[in-house]
C-alpha cells in the first residue's frame, strides 16, 4: 500500500507601518474635493503554498481621520474609521493557465457615494479571473 505524501511549502512575508497620512476624496462627478489628515496602518501578508503553484496576497489599510477640511459642527461621520482590506488568490493550473479570486471588503462612512448621502455599512467587490499567460523568450 502506498502512501501518498504531500509537500507544501510555505513561504511567509508580512510587513507592517504605521504612521501619518493625508487622503484627498472628489465625488463621483469630480465637482468637489475634500481633504482630511490623520493616522493609518498597514499590514501586508504575502506566502505561497502547494510547491508554489497557490500565491495568497492580503493587504489591510485602516485609517483614522483626525483632521477634515468641511468638518461641520455636529456632523461626526468623517472621524469613523476606514477600513480596506483587500484578498488575492491566485492558483497556477498549468504553466499558461492560472485562475485569480479578489476579494474586497471596504467601510468607509464618509459621503461618497453617488447622491451624496452616507454610507455606514461594509462594501463588498470579488472578481474571479481566468488568466492566460505566454512568454516570448
Amino acid at each position: 500500500m502506498k502512501k501518498a505524501v504531500i509537500l507544501l511549502v510555505l513561504v511567509l512575508v508580512v510587513g507592517a507601518r504605521f504612521g501619518g497620512a493625508f487622503k484627498e476624496f472628489m465625488n463621483s462627478n469630480a465637482e468637489k474635493t475634500t481633504t482630511d489628515g490623520g493616522i493609518e496602518f498597514v499590514a501586508d501578508y504575502r506566502t505561497r503554498v502547494a510547491k508554489e503553484r497557490i500565491s495568497i496576497l492580503s493587504n489591510l489599510n485602516i485609517y483614522k481621520a483626525l483632521n477634515f477640511s468641511e468638518a461641520i459642527d455636529g456632523e461626526d461621520n468623517w472621524k469613523a474609521t476606514r477600513l480596506d482590506w483587500q484578498n488575492t488568490f491566485s492558483a497556477n493550473i498549468t504553466s499558461i493557465i492560472s485562475v485569480s479570486l479578489y476579494i474586497q471588503m471596504l467601510y468607509n462612512e464618509t459621503k461618497l457615494d453617488l447622491i451624496d448621502e452616507n454610507i455606514d455599512e461594509f462594501q463588498f467587490k470579488q472578481t474571479l479571473s481566468l488568466n492566460l499567460t505566454y512568454k516570448f523568450l
